[in-house]
This record gives structure tokens, C-alpha cells and sequence, in this order.
């Protein structure tokens, strides 16, 4: 189902005809917000479906050592690097054994092979002074809030492919058509979503169980259906493996 059908169904069970403009194209008018922030709460279950994990590329240039993006990441699992000759999965450091590490003025650090990564602290709060005694490893944002990023050390020598492994948000929908994993292979699921985060807003802690219940049957579901396509036997050649 796309966000329209979606929407309509949502309100016709709901109820609630006043989140859509009219009864006939029900166009969105605050249904969109339950919806999304339905999906939002599926997220965060644990439960993986194949649409939960996903990647970001970027490119690396001489000299540089950090990379922000957007896409709603929720967790950075892992982090590889390639050049033109070779592949390789950084070593995650925690942010003070980055800073130890490399506790020199950028412009003295060598440059060479990437070997760390560490999560960014991109948040601005009073930076006005941060390179006034000399310009260390630092990276911050002022629109931080929608970004999340990684420093990567030392300063890459070449061109480097920096491949980001995570957990992301599914997409939001915003348009009429916009379909994403919730809606196309569990749209039930995501309207009893959208349902639960209406009860929210009357603060009905028992009908937001209700539907909680309801979730949580569904999600158990789908993930005993994930379970057994990870375990199943593969065959190759007539022979089997596991």
C-alpha cells in the first residue's frame, strides 16, 4: 500500500476524518503525523527486517578525515575503506582514544592509510573559540540535529571509499505514492501503528496497550519468518551446508 492507502484506511478506522481534508481524496491533514511516527516506533523494536539495515558511500579526498550524512541512521555499525588496491574494515575507537591518539595540530599529523573510525560529536553549543590556540581534530555542525557523522584518522594519503554500515529509519512518506518496507509488507502493522501513537495523544495508556499487544503478535510474527530464512540449509552442487 502507498501513504494514501494507507491514510485512508488509518482514518476510516479511526475515525477520525478531521486528519484528512475530505472524505473523498483524503488528502492529508495531520493523518501523516501518526502515520510516520508509527513507522518510527516499528523501528525501534529490534526487530530486523531487511529494510532496517542499509549503507552510505562517500569519497574520501587527500587530507580529509571525517564524513557526515544525513539519512536518519539510527546505529553506525561498522566502517571499510578502500582504495584502488584494497579493502578494509576500520577499528572503532571510542572518541578520547581517538583524541589521545592524535594529540597534535592537524597540519603535523601524517597522512596514510585510514585505520580508526570514532562516532562525531557534531553538536555546536559555543565553538566560536575552538582553533583559537592552534586547529586540532575537531568536527562539529551547526544543523547537527539531522546529521550524524564519523572521524576517520589518520588523514586518508589517496582517495578513499568509505563505506558507513547501519541501522536506518525506514523512509518517511510524504507523498501520496510513497511506499516503504512497513507499507508494502506489513501495512496492517503500520496502520495499528499510526493507531497506537493516536491513543497517545488522548493519553489512553489502555488502548495504547491494546495495540501495543496486537504489535508485538505481529512483529513476533515476522521475525520467526526472518529467523527461518537466516537458518535455512543451503544447497550447492548437491551438496548441503548450513
Amino acid at each position: 500500500m502507498n501513504l494514501l492507502e494507507i491514510r485512508t484506511e488509518f482514518v476510516k478506522q479511526s475515525g477520525r476524518y478531521d486528519l484528512v481534508v475530505d472524505a473523498t481524496g483524503f488528502a492529508n491533514a495531520g493523518a501523516d503525523y501518526f502515520i510516520n511516527s508509527g513507522q518510527d516506533f516499528l523501528d525501534r523494536q529490534g526487530v530486523v527486517v531487511p529494510e532496517s539495515e542499509g549503507k552510505i558511500i562517500r569519497t574520501l579526498f587527500p587530507n580529509e578525515y571525517y564524513v557526515a550524512f544525513q539519512n536518519r541512521c539510527r546505529v553506525i555499525q561498522r566502517v571499510w575503506a578502500n582504495n584502488a588496491t584494497s579493502r578494509v574494515e576500520l577499528e572503532k575507537v571510542g572518541w578520547d582514544e581517538l583524541k589521545n591518539l592524535y594529540n597534535i595540530p592537524i597540519s603535523e599529523i601524517s597522512t596514510g592509510a585510514t585505520l580508526y573510525y570514532t562516532p562525531a560529536k557534531l553538536r555546536e553549543v559555543d565553538v566560536a573559540d575552538k582553533d583559537s590556540s592552534g586547529i586540532f581534530i575537531n568536527f562539529t555542525r551547526s544543523d547537527s540535529f539531522d546529521y550524524r557523522g564519523i572521524l576517520i584518522l589518520p588523514p586518508v594519503d589517496e582517495n578513499y571509499d568509505i563505506e558507513i554500515f547501519g541501522k536506518f529509519y525506514q523512509q518517511t512518506l510524504v507523498n501520496d505514492l510513497d511506499e516503504n518496507y512497513w507499507s508494502i509488507e506489513t501495512p496492517s502493522t503500520l496502520i495499528t501503528a499510526a493507531l497506537r501513537q493516536l491513543e497517545i495523544s488522548y493519553r489512553n495508556v489502555k488502548a495504547r496497550r491494546e495495540w501495543e499487544g496486537i504489535i508485538d503478535k505481529d512483529l513476533r510474527d515476522l521475525d520467526m519468518d526472518i529467523v527461518e530464512e537466516e537458518t535455512t540449509t543451503f544447497s550447492t552442487m548437491g551438496e548441503e551446508y548450513e
